[in-house]
């Protein structure tokens, strides 16, 4: 996900054959050009009927066709219309999270705004345009991507190829979207607080993307699914695994995820017809990765932990720590693994001192330290 600002479009004119009780993509341009939101029929619960658009001719769809020209759509520059960029923003996350609260728009987004009113007064208008929707059944309300608004997000280059068809409304609507909440959280946290930086010995960029659930092969072991991956511009250590426990799930089943890391980290890819040549018998991450791979560092494991007190934090960190102590990789240093809690996450940033480690130390010590620690394969 990016932390750079979604770039402006150009506001068209009205269609006047547009249907009744529809926003095209020129009358959304409008209704924030020229500062006043036309009212619509619709609700968010109608959202998934009314595709619209944002203008068709605007500067974000030139966002897109830099995209597909292979141009960094990331780096765009600010718009000039708050609205607007507020209002791209809030494509870009869901994109990325597929869910997430007003609140968490607001931290996001508006942290400066004494509440979430203009999150709430954009996410309205968003709906009567049909590109988000909410589940109004949750207390806070859940909001997520239409299919119109997922379609959008990724002809404006918010969200590419990699970003599945699912738009977040069975999250929404399921028992895990609790948990699926925290990681949009520490999507936020790790957004606002990582930027470049060279004081610790090892640059960390802006967070470039942030993908969720994307399976990762272990052979005849099946699956890793890591909670969430994080990518990195510019870089020393460009990717990173990020799981996020609520302590709902045994000690057992957690260290037993994280040992799922340490086989996917050696795991190669099989000769076979969807296997170039030359890829057959290299670490799958290797392939998946290479940006990691010219710096010859496994991506490092993130666990962020939620959803109990402090102090019952600290023992459930304490406990995951010692399970996977033992694990080769760690024990070799070519895995690294930090555990932390995502307030301390939220309040002192993912840059800071907040990580806890299986060996060398039992100070909380900084991403940085923890990468440095790492040796290379």
């Amino acid at each position: 996900m990016t932390t750079t600002d979604p770039q402006a479009r150009a506001a068209a004119p009205a269609s006047s054959s547009a249907p009744a009780g529809t926003a095209t993509g020129a009358a959304y341009g409008q209704e924030h050009t020229h500062g006043h939101a036309r009212e619509h029929s619709r609700g968010p619960a109608a959202a998934h009927t009314a595709p619209a658009r944002l203008d068709t001719v605007s500067p974000v769809r030139k966002v897109g066709e830099r995209a597909a020209q292979g141009a960094d759509s990331s780096l765009v520059p600010a718009t000039t219309d708050l609205g607007v960029e507020h209002e791209l923003r809030i494509l870009q996350l869901l994109a990325c999270t597929r869910v997430a609260t007003p609140q968490q728009f607001h931290t996001w987004l508006t942290p400066t705004a004494s509440d979430t009113s203009t999150v709430r007064r954009h996410l309205r208008r968003m709906a009567r345009s049909g590109l988000v929707a909410a589940n109004e059944e949750r207390r806070p309300n859940i909001w997520f991507l239409t299919p119109a608004g997922l379609a959008e997000a990724r002809r404006a280059g918010l969200a590419d190829h990699r970003t599945t068809s699912v738009t977040g409304e069975h999250v929404a609507a399921s028992p895990a979207y609790a948990h699926a909440l925290a990681v949009t959280a520490a999507a936020v946290a790790f957004s606002r607080n990582l930027r470049p930086d060279t004081r610790l010995g090892t640059a960390f960029g802006e967070v470039a993307d942030w993908e969720v659930e994307v399976a990762h092969p272990l052979g005849s072991a099946g699956l890793l699914v890591p909670d969430a991956v994080l990518h990195l511009r510019y870089a020393e250590v460009p990717h990173a695994f990020v799981e996020v426990d609520r302590a709902t799930m045994s000690l057992g089943r957690l260290v037993t995820k994280v040992a799922a890391y340490e086989r996917y980290r050696t795991h190669t890819r099989a000769a076979g017809p969807r296997t170039p040549a030359r890829e057959a018998g290299l670490p799958d991450w290797w392939t998946r990765y290479p940006r990691a791979a010219g710096r010859d560092r496994f991506p490092p494991l993130l666990i962020v932990l939620d959803g109990k007190s402090a102090d019952a934090l600290s023992v459930r960190a304490a406990d995951v720590l010692n399970g996977v102590a033992t694990l080769r990789g760690i024990r070799s240093r070519q895995f690294a693994v930090g555990v932390a809690a995502l307030a301390d996450v939220q309040e002192h940033g993912a840059l800071s001192a907040v990580w806890r480690v299986p060996v060398g130390t039992d100070e909380h010590v900084s991403l940085g330290h923890l990468i440095r620690q790492t040796r290379a394969h």
